[in-house]
C-alpha cells in the first residue's frame, strides 16, 4: 500500500490506499500514515488524519497529527482536529483552542468538539467568553449550546 502512494498520480487510488492502512499492520501502516499526511495532495492528507483517528494505535502519529493542524488546506486541518480528540490527545487542546480562530468554520466545529472531548472545562470556559461571539456558522452554535448546557 505505501508504495502506492509514491508510484500514483491517481487521486482516488491514492485516498483508497490511505484508507486501506486503517486495518494495516502497525509498524508498515504508520509509516504509509505518516508518509500521507505530507502527501502533494489535500485529499490523501485528510484520510491519513482520519485513519490516524481511528487507529487503536494512532496516539503513536498525534506529534504528526498536532503539526497538520497547520496545514494550508482546510480539509486536512479539520480531520486532524477531529482525530485529536478521537485519540483524547490532551497535549494538543492548545492548538485546538488556537484554531477556534480559524477561517473556516469546519475547522472550528471539529477543533471545539475534541476540544471539549479533551478538556472539557476549558471547553466550557471557551464557551461562556466573547471569544465565539462573533460564529455565524449554525453547526459550531449548537455545539457550543450543548457545552454551556451541559454545565447549567
Amino acid at each position: 500500500m505505501i508504495g502506492i502512494l509514491g508510484a500514483t498520480e491517481n487521486n482516488t487510488l491514492a485516498v483508497a490506499a490511505v484508507g486501506a492502512l486503517q486495518w494495516s499492520e502497525a509498524s508498515a501502516a504508520l509509516a504509509g500514515l505518516r508518509a500521507a499526511l505530507t502527501h502533494s495532495e489535500e485529499e490523501v492528507r485528510a484520510m491519513a488524519a482520519s485513519v490516524i483517528g481511528w487507529r487503536a494505535d494512532g496516539m503513536l502519529l498525534a506529534p504528526e497529527l498536532r503539526a497538520a493542524l497547520a496545514d494550508r488546506s482546510v480539509d486536512p486541518r479539520a480531520k486532524a482536529a477531529r482525530a485529536l480528540g478521537w485519540l483524547a490527545d490532551s497535549v494538543a487542546a492548545d492548538a485546538l483552542e488556537a484554531l477556534l480562530d480559524d477561517p473556516s468554520a469546519d475547522v472550528r466545529l471539529h477543533a471545539l468538539r475534541s476540544l471539549h472531548r479533551i478538556a472539557p472545562a476549558r471547553a466550557t470556559s471557551v464557551s461562556r467568553t466573547g471569544r465565539l461571539s462573533q460564529e455565524k456558522d449554525v453547526r459550531v452554535l449548537r455545539v457550543l449550546g450543548r457545552i454551556r448546557a451541559i454545565e447549567d
